[in-house]
């Protein structure tokens, strides 16, 4: 019977806002090309800007992951959460997620007294019951790496486009009194003055 490799760290992104778009694609490509070729399979978590990755494979496949990640251009400040050795793998296929997303998470950060999603502080018993959770909350991926974000940048510009549309209705509100008023001004002092 086989063993396998669970290797988990955390990271941050060394991209721009500008191009963080295109940073999650290639990382997503690179992580679904070891999948099919390597049978590397885990998970990505990103938020604020980090990474959690957890990743299963043989400890031949994981040497070289390992070897790739610290040698990365798409993160920086790598730190190994955990190595073990399991009997079998719990993770079927690669998926990323996004913590902003997923409800689950959260409330497992919130349940720990933590009001946001920082990788490097999950260790120890945190860690592994995180773990757990990430693997009873796997899902299958059924719409491509690009739709899932499209769909998330899609939902950020409607929720910051609605703010913005209020603050626009106001002040066109504003003007429409200010140029009453105005009118009205004007109207009384050239009665007064013809």
């Amino acid at each position: 019977m086989p063993n396998y490799t669970r290797f988990i760290y955390a990271a941050t992104s060394t991209a721009l806002p500008s191009t963080i778009r295109q940073h999650l694609i290639e990382i997503t490509q690179i992580c679904e090309t070891l999948n099919n070729i390597e049978e590397l399979s885990g998970v990505l978590i990103y938020g604020n800007n980090t990474f959690l990755h957890c990743i299963e494979g043989s400890e031949e496949q994981i040497n070289k992951f390992h070897q790739m990640s610290l040698e990365s251009p798409y993160t920086r400040d790598f730190l190994l959460l955990k190595r073990e050795i399991i009997p079998a793998k719990s993770f079927n296929f690669w998926n990323i997620k996004y913590f902003i997303r997923e409800t689950v998470l959260q409330q497992f950060f919130l349940d720990w007294h933590k009001d946001t999603f920082n990788p490097y502080i999950v260790q120890g018993t945190m860690l592994d019951e995180f773990v757990q959770l990430i693997i009873q909350n796997e899902e299958a991926v059924s719409y491509t790496f690009l739709e899932q974000y499209e769909s998330i940048a899609n939902e950020r510009s409607i929720k910051s486009a609605k703010p913005f549309s209020s603050i626009n209705y106001l002040f066109l509100g504003l003007s429409i009194v200010l140029i009453i008023v105005l009118a009205f001004y004007i109207t009384s002092y050239l009665e007064h003055h013809a």
